[in-house]
């Protein structure tokens, strides 16, 4: 297994090198003379691990942002919380996880959060802000994607519309684009995290797109530090995990459910992912 898991490296490492080879080539001279002149920006701050996530909301702000709660305004009914529509005062659009201490595990809410204290990168979904003041609920506040996740949008968009079962409509640069999203958001995980950390639910729900289809990854309240294993048992032992949902599992599995969603884009059939990680649903905060 270990040698299936070298070839998926090799095939997305290739597959990647070839896309920026192939844009490079279409730039022109003065293009790359420019981008040569711009200086790199100095390297942003590291954040400290003993601080929250980004901003705090006030309970009063969050209410006034989902009109209370409203059944109206809400998404579903998630494994770890409830998804509320919300806006905020400046008009951002935004998407409230409603945290039941009482029904979910608090260890799950807190990991999400130091994630983020400690994880910044553009490929996963942003999130905006928190709120902590009451006793029986907790809040997170993340950006809105218009596109909800890969899933979702297939079957809010065109299932009503278009009698086939695949993604035949979706552009191969459309494809193209998602694959290296989320590849980019795998690498920085695997192996730019000391210690690399694995996201153990790469699946067509978790795969957020915001307006211009830009990847975003999330269900990040799982995201852990790589298991020590042997190459022997390092895929069969992190699918036996991950299947169960208690797993440590390894950055081998991450590959391994990365390439179920590539055959998803090649093929153009959704379901394959989801083989691997349970039914399929709009669970991607």
């Amino acid at each position: 297994m270990s040698r299936i898991y070298d070839n998926w490296e090799r095939l997305v490492g290739a597959t990647l090198l070839r896309e920026e080879l192939r844009l490079i080539a279409q730039r022109t001279p003065s293009d790359l003379s420019l981008a040569s002149s711009i200086p790199s920006p100095p390297p942003s701050p590291s954040p400290s691990p003993s601080s929250l996530a980004r901003s705090s909301f006030t309970y009063d702000e969050i209410l006034q942002a989902t009109d209370n709660f409203s059944s109206s305004n809400l998404i579903m009914y998630a494994r770890t919380g409830d998804l509320f529509w919300g806006a905020l005062d400046a008009g951002i659009r935004v998407v409230v996880k409603k945290v039941d201490l009482s029904l979910i595990n608090r260890i799950s809410f807190m990991q999400e959060l130091e994630f983020y204290n400690k994880v910044s990168h553009p490929r996963f979904v942003p999130l905006l802000g928190h709120c902590l003041e009451n006793d029986n609920h907790k809040f997170l506040v993340y950006k809105y994607m218009p596109h909800m996740d890969l899933h979702s949008f297939w079957f809010r968009n065109v299932v009503p519309f278009y009698r086939g079962k695949n993604l035949d409509w979706l552009k191969w640069e459309t494809r193209l684009k998602i694959a290296r999203g989320i590849a980019e958001g795998l690498c920085y995980l695997h192996h730019k995290c000391d210690p690399p950390l694995v996201h153990r639910n790469i699946d067509a729900s978790s795969i957020l797109l915001d307006d211009d289809f830009e990847v975003r990854l999330g269900r990040l309240h799982e995201v852990c530090t790589q298991a020590k294993e042997t190459n022997g048992s390092r895929f069969s032992r992190g699918f036996e995990r991950s299947i169960s949902g208690t797993s440590d599992a390894t950055c081998a599995y991450d590959v391994y459910c990365f390439g179920m969603v590539l055959l998803e884009l090649v093929t153009g059939n959704l379901g394959c992912s989801f083989c691997c990680q349970g039914m399929p649903g709009s669970q991607a905060f």
